[in-house]
């Protein structure tokens, strides 16, 4: 009975042994293709050029009802990581889409505990890819590198006190004191867009601080750097120094008598 049918159950096992392996297959194929053409996101940083990079930061401020708005100009240094869709020694990926990057963490060297302790900064905010704000969600062609704005140290600056109101000037008399210049210090601010009011005032500096970036795509996963950014006494330049070298700059954050410091703010301050 068995060997009439035989060859019938032989044909069916073959047929749907043939069907497993093709599919199998095509699934191996497409697993590998998906690999071979997968975005290969890394993020970059360093004291090289591009990475410490000045700019200066224009903000407009309105100048009453129907006025033209106030422009002001201020010098910024900024750290910038680098964010390449690298490309193989034999292979090209395809197109990172959307991609978005992050201020992941924050923290700052604590002097007398001897430890990195949390700042004020307890978000995830997305960064601002650089001269590119209306960009949030970058696309990353392969090999091309492309900037993102992480934090930025705004230099010491003498600015004139703030001007009166109306009202204020209706009570002013001939015997009041006149303005004064007001000392806006050196800062260390987030690179976020948006900016956020809640961060507006800075952190302070000397410092060095723990940085960690993120950066997420729609069609790669998140990858993540940390780094350390040191701001001496007596300076206005960020360093960025990573796993290894970060301990051995720690002495760069001893005081300084204070005659030297304000030589050093008075002699770098815009008096215009």
């Amino acid at each position: 009975m068995l060997e009439k049918y035989a060859d019938q159950i032989l044909g069916a096992v073959l047929t749907g042994g043939g069907a497993v392996l093709t599919a199998a297959l095509a699934w191996s194929w497409k697993r590998a293709n998906d690999w071979w053409n997968q975005p290969r996101v890394v993020i970059e940083v360093s004291n090289a050029e591009g990475h410490i990079y000045e700019n200066v930061l224009i903000k407009s401020y309105p100048n009453g009802v129907g006025g033209s708005p106030t422009q002001i100009r201020r010098d910024a240094i900024f750290v910038r990581a680098k964010v390449t869709n690298k490309e193989g020694k034999y292979r090209t990926p395809g197109k990172a889409t959307g991609c978005v990057g992050y201020l992941a963490g924050l923290e700052q060297w604590d002097v007398a505990k001897c430890e990195f302790s949390p700042t004020k900064y307890q978000d995830f905010l997305r960064l601002e890819w650089s001269f590119n704000k209306e960009s949030h969600g970058m696309d990353l062609l392969p090999g091309i590198p492309v900037w993102l704005d992480v934090v930025y140290v705004l230099p010491p600056k003498i600015a004139l006190a703030p001007q009166l109101t109306p009202e204020e000037r209706q009570k002013r008399t001939m015997w009041d004191e006149p303005q004064n210049h007001v000392n806006e210090p050196t800062l260390l601010k987030i690179a976020s867009n948006p900016p956020v009011h809640r961060y507006m005032e800075g952190f302070e500096v000397p410092g060095m601080y723990r940085v960690k970036v993120q950066v997420s795509g729609e069609n790669c996963g998140a990858q993540s750097v940390q780094f350390y950014v040191l701001i001496q006494t007596c300076s206005v330049k960020p360093e960025v120094l990573d796993e290894i070298s970060w301990r051995g700059r720690l002495s760069a954050l001893e005081q300084i008598p204070v005659e030297q410091v304000q030589a050093f703010v008075e002699a770098n301050s815009d008096s215009k």
